[in-house]
């Protein structure tokens, strides 16, 4: 061993000695340097956001109302803060229809009303029901971290307030006195910061925005380390390796040459060893100082973010991967020629060719992935299906191809308009009676011209389609406020479930005057108001608010056959028969103490309903099976997969759960099924009992019951062109005959992107199931890269034993 430890240090004393190495710690050092100032900076949340203001036309409504009370109400006091052009939007007989909007009301809000110490005045309040001993304040059901927080600044008086606590005392009054239209506030906001700067909110929410990040602690945590990734893996890691690749050039040629190499061939010493030995005095010598920039990495994030994540400091290994990888190719040709400009030259050829192929290769296979279908829903010889970018397209027989539905032409007609997240989007459902195809938008993203999207929250908008307008989308009213899944009875009504309840809507024209039916009447409503009367059919639990709430996570679910209603509100399953507000069958299926949706708290699941009992599956597969007596059996469907959402056969009552990550699961709402398929995306069930499954990029394949097992019957897909077969016979050999630098930036992305609880955190997908988890390819490049490296070191070796040098 010691004649190769000798050539190991003599390796790293070379590199060492060309002075680069001190140089590159010092442009690491100005890296680190940098991002060192990024941190959080938590402030007491008052400042009313653009998600919490749940429904602006109906705060201007109530506004309004109490206008017209005799008395002083809290909408005077409200009123009495505005500015003068602000209140006559709001009192302004046509502000039904064109009143103030919800971003010039919520900054009106923001200015005049939080920041007053004038607002609070007890005569007004005082039908408002404020928080008792343990109990909350009324913004559906949620409370601070402290229940009597209102009491104690009413104590301390509002023109005793400093302005922090006296915009957080006006916030909870505006959550009290209007909860269904005011969300109550988290106890703090987190800000990104970078030394003693805020980083302006714009920026923070257009990131969170483009990939769906909540604006949480673990949200703006995870910019901040996209941001850290960013300059060190794809700007100090990139420069580093190339600078290494310069400076290592000479160590394999010079070992090679006449007389270098017969010194070493006289010792007792293997060649190939020798060559793989010099080959790892030049990975040393860049792990050094990879150590250098990750540990400082690691420092940042522990010490400013409050992450201490060994994964940062593990990511040096990959800088040597990286390095090893065009190092390899870089000694080959120095085994060859022993010239270390053509050694550099070949190993920066690799990489500029591998690089302009994976820029090409990867959009291709990710556009591909995002393709797949995440909804499918059949009938009446219909088939349409959703993306997870919220694509909603039907199969044109006549010309072979998926071509747009459900969304307007105006709007929503091009590919690069639609915007809403199949997660974000309930359906779409096809109902049968009508032959229409429907969607609620439970959560909007909206795209500005030239910008990045932009999240609205609350417009709750329903979208019908139906074939005499050549599925068309229509935009419909506005469900009630925290609505989130859509619907329908057997006879085609929709319904709104949310925290809030089960509402179904109430048109004034006759249904049976409408060639569409009573969803068809729904939709001419718009024409005459922005928001739909309803009638609330099941109601949550009182829970000691003025606006009660089932408690999240929430889940809700129909049987399409019986009207059958089940609803999942922590961790409590309650059962609903037709036209019954109070639940025949109530069973906990979880108790804990802990945050709801994540570790150590209640679970989110996705529900299903039939027979009278009711199936709940978790994040981790696994699930229970309520019985129509209320006795619980547990179950494991789809072990290990994260649930996408159940569909059920009109015809038998059968279930299928889809899952984010591939099996699917067929069965009973008993518990009783199988897997029947590995990999698919979703699956719907057809008007005469065929299954239709994902099964690609633009593909849905038809399958019908062959005993236990499905044979496919009939596949829809637009036939490939010239541009499919370049990528299939061309570009994909290529990818994996070259290394792949841009994939070791994935392995890289879930090194820094943290744990997978926070990750759900950090994208809302801990109490919405629906809501995909975005999982970075660790293993794969790694591989790759890794494959590429051993088959050039072992060819090397392979010349190195034969050649008489």
């Amino acid at each position: 061993m010691r004649p190769y430890l000798a050539i190991l240090k003599d390796s790293v004393r070379e590199a060492i000695r060309s002075r680069t190495l001190p140089f590159l710690l010092v442009f690491f050092t100005l890296v680190l340097a940098v991002l060192a100032p990024l941190g959080l900076r938590d402030e007491t949340a008052w400042r009313l956001q653009s998600n919490e203001l749940i429904d602006a036309p109906l705060l201007a409504a109530k506004l309004r109302r109490d206008a017209a009370k005799e008395g002083e109400q809290p909408g005077d006091r409200v009123l009495a803060q505005l500015s003068a052009d602000v209140r006559k939007a709001i009192l302004s007989p046509a502000a039904d229809d064109a009143g103030p909007t919800s971003e010039r009301l919520r900054d009106a809000l923001n200015v005049d009303v939080l920041t007053a110490a004038e607002f609070y005045d007890e005569t007004a309040f005082e039908s408002v029901k404020m928080p008792e001993s343990g109990g909350g304040f009324g913004g559906f059901g949620s409370s601070p971290d402290d229940p009597s927080e209102l009491e104690a600044l009413l104590d301390e008086g509002p023109t005793s307030l400093p302005p922090e606590r006296l915009g957080r005392l006006n916030r909870l009054l505006l959550s009290a006195a209007f909860p269904q239209a005011i969300a109550a506030p988290d106890a703090e906001r987190v800000f990104l910061t970078y030394g003693p700067w805020d980083v302006a909110e714009e920026f923070t929410k257009s990131i969170a925005d483009s990939v769906g990040l909540e604006l949480n602690r673990s949200g703006v945590r995870f910019i901040a380390r996209f941001i850290m990734e960013f300059v060190a893996g794809y700007l100090a890691g990139p420069i580093g390796v190339l600078i290494a690749l310069l400076v290592t050039a000479a160590l394999i040629p010079q070992t090679f040459e006449g007389g270098a190499i017969d010194l070493l061939l006289s010792k007792p010493v293997s060649r190939t060893v020798a060559f793989l030995t010099k080959f790892a005095g030049g990975c040393v010598f860049v792990g050094l100082a990879g150590l250098y920039l990750c540990g400082g990495l690691w420092l940042i994030a522990g010490l400013r973010l409050g992450v201490w994540d060994a994964g940062l400091v593990a990511a040096s290994g990959l800088l040597v991967v990286q390095f090893a990888v065009f190092y390899s190719v870089s000694a080959a040709v120095g085994v060859l020629w022993q010239n270390p400009i053509v050694c550099v030259m070949a190993a920066g050829g690799v990489w500029a060719l591998s690089f302009v192929l994976n820029v090409v290769w990867r959009p291709v296979q990710q556009m591909d992935i995002a393709a797949r279908p995440a909804a499918v829903v059949a009938g009446n010889d219909e088939v349409f299906k959703a993306d997870a970018g919220g694509w909603v397209t039907r199969w044109n027989a006549s010309e072979n191809e998926w071509t747009p539905a459900l969304y307007p032409t105006t709007s929503r007609r091009r590919r690069g308009d639609t915007a809403i997240p199949t997660y974000r989007l309930s359906g779409p459902e096809f109902v049968p009676q009508t032959d229409t195809l429907a969607a609620l938008e439970a959560t909007g993203v909206m795209v500005g011209a030239g910008g990045p999207p932009r999240r609205t929250v609350g417009s709750r908008r329903l979208y019908t389609a139906t074939a005499e307008n050549d599925w068309e989308g229509r935009v419909g009213i506005a469900a009630p406020p925290l609505t989130t899944q859509l619907l329908f009875r057997p006879d085609g009504t929709p319904l709104f479930a949310g925290r809030l309840g089960v509402f179904t809507p109430r048109v004034e024209s006759a249904a049976n005057e409408t060639s569409g039916g009573f969803l068809d009447a729904l939709m001419n409503e718009v024409a005459r108001q922005t928001r739909a009367d309803v009638d609330q059919i099941v109601e949550p639990p009182d829970d000691g608010t003025v606006s009660p709430a089932f408690p999240e996570p929430f889940a809700a679910a129909i049987d399409p056959r019986t009207g059958d209603i089940a609803i999942y509100a922590g961790g409590v399953v309650r059962l609903y028969p037709p036209g019954e507000s109070e639940p025949s069958v109530q069973a906990t299926l979880f108790e804990a103490d802990g945050e709801p949706g994540k570790p150590g708290g209640v679970p989110a699941v996705v529900l299903a309903t039939g027979d009278g009992g009711a199936l709940a599956v978790t994040a981790d597969g696994t699930g229970v099976a309520v019985a129509p007596d209320g006795t619980t059996s547990e179950f494991a469907p789809v072990p290990g997969s994260r649930p996408r959402g159940f569909s059920t056969d009109l015809n038998t009552g059968r279930l299928a759960l889809a899952t984010h990550d591939g099996p699917l699961w067929v069965g009973n709402v008993q518990g009783e099924g199988s897997l029947v398929f590995d990999d698919v995306s979703a699956a719907g069930w057809g008007g005469d009992g065929a299954l239709w499954v994902g099964t690609g990029g633009d593909e849905v394949t038809r399958f019908e019951a062959d005993g236990d097992a499905y044979r496919a019957v009939e596949t829809l897909a637009p036939p490939t062109g010239v541009w499919d077969d370049i990528v299939r016979f061309g570009l994909t050999p290529l990818h994996y005959l070259l290394p792949d630098s841009i994939g070791l930036g994935e392995t890289l992305s879930s090194l820094f992107s943290g744990d997978e609880e926070e990750a759900r955190e950090a994208f809302g997908a801990d109490l919405d199931l629906r809501q995909p988890v975005i999982q970075e390819r660790f293993w794969g490049p790694l591989i790759h890269n890794l494959a590429f490296t051993a088959v050039m070191l072992g060819l090397t070796c392979w010349h190195v034993a034969r050649t008489d040098f």
